[in-house]
């Protein structure tokens, strides 16, 4: 990922500045990738997002780099992470843009769906990954939660992420503990029926359970 303070490396800036005439933010990111490379000995990575859209000035130029590092063979493929629709449109109307991002990486759980963002993201072919997909396990004795549960005979958890898939989506639960790691897996041999999955869409309360920049000018 590329984290907002790589505006902030100055040796970056100073090395890599815009002598070029390359929109703010576009040497930096090129360099930042290209350290990641460096120090990982990888000859390319698949998939490298933008981490947040907090900087309005250098956006649209740090995705451009990202766009160029694609076409050299250094990125496989780039994508957005907490990005909300505002700053997806200003990709997509940007005439230099060629490539919309893959997936927007971003928190989605039953409290939370942002209904417009995933109708949004649908309809231009980019993939929700959803951050936090478990709600970080505030509310996993919700009673509709625990009752559709006890109906499918498994744990929360496991309805959660089931949840996720059948919206279509990429969930991404975090655990250090193996066997938490391994139930999540276990999650690929039973189906929510359309009830059920109504029932969960309806917990929606507009909840986030980390810093939400999708709303970021």
């Amino acid at each position: 990922k590329l984290w907002p303070d790589y505006k902030y490396d100055m040796a970056l800036i100073i090395n890599n500045g815009q002598a070029d005439k390359s929109p703010m933010g576009y040497q930096p990111t090129r360099a930042k990738v290209l350290w990641s490379l460096n120090v990982s000995g990888l000859d390319y990575i698949d998939l490298y997002l933008i981490n947040s859209p907090v900087d309005p000035e250098y956006r649209v130029g740090a995705w451009l780099a990202l766009q160029d590092l694609v076409a050299e063979g250094k990125l496989k493929s780039i994508g957005v992470s907490n990005y909300g629709r505002r700053h997806i449109e200003e990709l997509l109307l940007d005439k230099r843009v060629k490539l919309y991002p893959v997936v927007n990486q971003v928190e989605m759980h039953p409290w939370g769906h942002r209904g417009d963002l995933a109708s949004f993201c649908a309809d231009h072919g980019i993939t929700i990954q959803a951050h936090s997909p478990l709600a970080k396990a505030r509310v996993l004795e919700d009673c509709e939660l625990l009752q559709i549960a006890s109906e499918v005979q498994r744990t929360p958890a496991q309805v959660l992420i089931r949840w996720s898939l059948q919206k279509g989506w990429i969930p991404i639960p975090k655990s250090v503990t193996p066997s938490r790691i391994k139930e999540n897996s276990r999650v690929f041999d039973f189906e929510l029926d359309g009830d059920q999955m109504f029932r969960l869409n309806e917990l929606e309360s507009g909840m986030t359970t980390a810093w939400d920049p999708s709303n970021e000018a």
